[in-house]
Parts: structure tokens; C-alpha cells; sequence
């Protein structure tokens, strides 16, 4: 991703944009550090889900949230998400690149293990619709063994392209689409 759309991606949940029953219950869930073991964000394209994720991802680690619960955006956790290096405890995987067993399996092993740097571990699969058959048998697999010291955000564009079984062990978040005068 290049610098400007680095730069020009929304930090806070009132930033994002018309999503307001996404936001509220984001910012309820910040402001009292109650989050779900796992998360799906549901929607088309262009919605604001990897934003929201990365916000949420920024928001549970964060050394210096203000009340509402937004990131600091200036500790080494925030920056680490910001600047798109993951090289703390966020972890970003793309389904529609690593969509195999083997890959959601090694994912997994990531669960496995305590936070090195942060509060939590941030497991973020981006396009989990695209996950193969056997990669969400997996993913049900890793999610019917809660873990204190582990957060999951699924994304999701398709409606219906999560398992029921997957679906029922996150809290889900519909992204509505935009309209032309949106």
C-alpha cells in the first residue's frame, strides 16, 4: 500500500464513515475493553471493514486509548498497525492469497502462543469468504478454543460465504453499503 493511502486511512471510529450502528457498538466495546473472542465484519467492498479492523486492532493494544476508546495512534503498538508493518502482536492475513489448510492451520499456531509485545494478539484475516473449505473446517477448529490472550477479526464480503458454524462463534458487525449520495 503506498504512503498516501497510508496517510489518508481514518484512525478513530467516529472516522468511519456511515457506519453508525458499527461504530457505537465498536466504541461501547473499546471504552469498557470488553471485546468478543471473535469478531466478523460483513459487507461490500469500500464499506470500512479493514479500517474498523485495524481501529479495533489499535484500540485493544493500545498503551494510551483516550475515554471513548480510540487509539493513541502514537505508541509503538498504534504505529506498528499505522505504518502497515505488523511486526508487534496484529496479524493481518489475506484469504484470497493464503486460503489453504495449512495456512489458516499455521495462523492458528500464531493463537497458540502469548503476546510478545502487546495486551493481546490481533488475528485479522482479511476476504475469510475466500478461505477454502478445508482452511474454514480449520478457522472453526482454532475458534471452538477460546483464548484469553487472543482476539480474531474475520472480514467478509459474501453473505453466506462464512459458515453458520464460524458465524455463531463471532459477533457479527454488517458494514452497510454507500449509496451515489453517500
Amino acid at each position: 500500500m503506498n504512503q498516501l493511502s497510508i496517510s489518508l486511512r481514518p484512525r478513530k471510529f467516529s472516522d468511519i464513515y456511515n457506519q453508525p450502528g458499527v461504530v457505537s457498538e465498536l466504541v461501547k466495546r473499546a471504552a469498557t475493553h470488553d471485546w468478543p473472542q471473535a469478531m466478523l465484519f460483513k459487507g461490500s467492498s469500500g464499506t470500512g471493514k479493514t479500517t474498523a479492523a485495524l481501529i479495533t486492532a489499535m484500540s485493544i493494544n493500545c498503551t494510551n486509548p483516550d475515554k471513548e476508546g480510540n487509539p493513541c495512534c502514537k505508541c509503538s503498538s498504534c504505529m506498528s498497525i499505522i505504518e502497515e508493518r505488523f511486526d508487534r502482536d496484529t496479524v493481518v492475513l489475506d484469504g484470497s492469497s493464503f486460503s489453504g489448510k495449512d495456512d489458516v492451520i499455521a495462523f492458528g499456531q500464531a493463537a497458540e502462543t502469548m503476546p510478545m509485545y502487546d495486551k493481546k494478539k490481533v488475528l485479522i484475516i482479511e476476504e475469510a469468504d475466500q478461505l477454502s473449505v478445508a482452511a474454514k473446517n480449520a478457522m472453526l477448529k482454532i475458534l471452538e478454543k477460546p483464548r484469553d490472550h487472543v482476539i480474531f477479526i474475520l472480514l467478509s464480503m459474501v453473505n453466506g460465504g462464512i459458515p453458520s458454524a464460524i458465524q455463531g462463534r463471532c459477533q457479527s458487525f454488517s458494514f452497510k453499503p454507500f449509496t451515489t449520495r453517500d
